[in-house]
C-alpha cells in the first residue's frame, strides 16, 4: 500500500463521514470572496457622486446612504447565508473571550486605531500641504438639523460595522478557511485590505486615506489575533464618533 494511503475499509467509517461532511462544509467559503466584490466596488466609487448627492435634496444622499449601508450589505449577507450556510460567526461575530473580556480588552484596539490614525493624518496633511478633501461628510451631518447627532451615530456605527465585515471578516473567511496560512501570507493579506480601505476613502482627502491605510493594517492585526471582530468595530465606531462630532458641533 503506497505511504499515506488509507485503508479501503476506512472509507465506510465514521471518520471518512466526517470527513466528508467538512470537506462539504468548506467548499462554499469561496462565496464569501464574491459577495464581498458588490459592497466593495460601490465604495470604491461612490466617491464620484456623492458631492452631486448632496447638492441635491438632503434626502437623496441619505436614502443612497441608508440603500449602500443597510439595504445592500443585508442582502448580500443572506445571499451568502442561502447558498452557503455561512453565518456571522463564521466571518469574526463571534465573541470566543466571554463579553467581560471584550470589555477588558476594547482600550487597547482604541487607543492604538486612533492614535496611529491620528498622527498619520496629521504628519501627513502637513507634508501634502493640507489639501482639500473631494467630498466632506459634513455637509451631509449638517444638512439633518437637529438630527445630526442621529446621524453621526448612525454613520459612526455602519461604516465600523460593515467596513469590518467586508474589508476584513469575509475576505479572511475566503482566504484562508480551507488551508493553514503562513506569516508572509497574513501579512499580504493585511497589506492588501489595507490598500483596498485606504482607496475607499480617497474622496476624503490623500492623508485621510494614509490614515485609513495605516488603521486597517492594526484592525487586521488586531483581528488576527483576537480572532473576533466585535473589538475592531467597537473601537472603529468610538473613533468615527470623534471623529465626526467635533466636525459638526
Amino acid at each position: 500500500m503506497p505511504c499515506g494511503a488509507r485503508p479501503a475499509s476506512s472509507r465506510g467509517s465514521p471518520f471518512h463521514s466526517l470527513e466528508v461532511i467538512l470537506a462539504a462544509r468548506r467548499e462554499p467559503y469561496h462565496l464569501a470572496g464574491f459577495v464581498s466584490i458588490p459592497f466593495l466596488l460601490l465604495i470604491l466609487v461612490d466617491g464620484f457622486w456623492k458631492p452631486a448627492l448632496l447638492r441635491g435634496p438632503f434626502i437623496a444622499y441619505w436614502s443612497f446612504d441608508f440603500a449602500k449601508w443597510i439595504l445592500l450589505p443585508i442582502l448580500l449577507l443572506a445571499i451568502l447565508h442561502r447558498r452557503s450556510d455561512v453565518v456571522g460567526a463564521d466571518y469574526g461575530l463571534a465573541a470566543p473571550l466571554g463579553m467581560a473580556d471584550l470589555v477588558y480588552i476594547f482600550p487597547l484596539p482604541f487607543f492604538s486605531l486612533f492614535f496611529a490614525d491620528l498622527v498619520a493624518v496629521q504628519v501627513s496633511a502637513r507634508l501634502l500641504g493640507y489639501p482639500q478633501p473631494y467630498f466632506d461628510l459634513e455637509k451631509a451631518l449638517a444638512a439633518l438639523g437637529p438630527l445630526w447627532i442621529v446621524g453621526t451615530i448612525y454613520t459612526a456605527a455602519t461604516a465600523a460595522f460593515w467596513e469590518s465585515v467586508f474589508f476584513i471578516g469575509l475576505p479572511w473567511l475566503w482566504f484562508s478557511r480551507t488551508r493553514a496560512v503562513s506569516q508572509r501570507e497574513r501579512l499580504a493579506f493585511t497589506l492588501l485590505t489595507a490598500g483596498l480601505f485606504a482607496l475607499a476613502h480617497w474622496e476624503n482627502g490623500a492623508p485621510n486615506s494614509i490614515g485609513a491605510f495605516i488603521f486597517q493594517c492594526i484592525a487586521v492585526w488586531w483581528f488576527l489575533r483576537l480572532r473576533t471582530l466585535w473589538p475592531v468595530v467597537a473601537a472603529h465606531f468610538a473613533v468615527d464618533v470623534i471623529y465626526f462630532w467635533p466636525r459638526v458641533t
